[in-house]
């Protein structure tokens, strides 16, 4: 169950940052003392921070969502023009 879920939230997503619960990167990738992989990621809801946290991942699972973010560029036609650059849907 997600916290939108949770919350009774619907779970559409949308461009519009001041619109729902969402999760952004939070700056550059960084290398923890263990060797794994955190990139920095902000929690917002309705254009109010909530807090700061790290996806963390081994060099096994950044390979993969790697992989798998190059598979889905691949399929996806990209834009017109850079009117959409930088927003999530």
């Amino acid at each position: 169950m997600t916290v939108n879920q949770e919350l009774g939230r619907a779970t559409t997503s949308t461009a519009n940052p001041q619109q729902g619960l969402r999760i952004e990167g939070g700056g550059a990738l960084q290398q923890t003392s263990a060797g794994r992989f955190a990139l920095p990621l902000k929690v917002i809801d309705n254009g109010k921070a909530l807090g700061d946290g790290y996806l963390v991942l081994t060099y096994e699972g950044a390979a993969t969502l790697h992989a798998d973010i190059g598979r889905f560029i691949a399929c996806v036609p990209a834009p017109a023009d850079n009117s959409g650059a930088g927003e999530e849907e």
